[in-house]
């Protein structure tokens, strides 16, 4: 691995040393996906007026597209939504998922 170049610049803030055989693991671990993912959800709780409050219907709940482990996993398997009091219940709600069709939607399953 290559330690990247610094650009000079006039603070006084000491920038961080990082270690170069550790500057990929952010990266491989798709962290600024998640973090956009992240921003995401708290912008659709704003948008719809509180802490939690998403659209849980199956075609407009937001689903996390990403890397996911699948080891020892058969496709598809069950994916689970929990509402926690966002939208004045503690309901649970399980479809399936396809990792290789992560865009696919599959209806609710019945509990």
């Amino acid at each position: 691995m290559v330690k990247p170049s610094r650009t000079i610049r006039s603070t006084t803030r000491k920038r961080p040393d990082i270690d170069p055989m550790i500057q990929g693991i952010p990266e491989a671990n798709d962290f600024r996906k998640k973090i956009q993912f992240i921003n995401t959800i708290v912008k659709e709780w704003i948008k719809n007026g509180g802490l939690g409050k998403s659209d849980i219907t199956p075609e407009k709940r937001l689903r996390w597209n990403g890397y996911r482990e699948k080891v020892n996993v058969k496709a598809p398997y069950k994916h689970v939504w929990v509402a926690l009091g966002g939208q004045a219940t503690e309901e649970r709600r399980v479809a399936w998922f396809d990792p290789k069709y992560p865009e696919k939607v599959y209806p609710d399953m019945q509990e």
